[in-house]
């Protein structure tokens, strides 16, 4: 499968969980008042976890 690598790296991964942390602080999320994030189209998502 064509960007394996990319969905299995860990740096990256961590990178986009900071930067998710960093959207949820300047919109100040709070347990309270969560940020609620919606998945559009599932293929994404589907294909990573056919490869777990």
């Amino acid at each position: 499968m064509k960007y394996i690598s990319e969905f299995r790296d860990p740096i990256a991964a961590k990178a986009l969980l900071a930067a998710i942390a960093q959207v949820t602080e300047t919109l100040a999320a709070t347990a309270a008042k969560p940020l609620q994030i919606v998945e559009i189209c599932g293929g994404h998502t589907h294909a990573i976890f056919a490869m777990a």
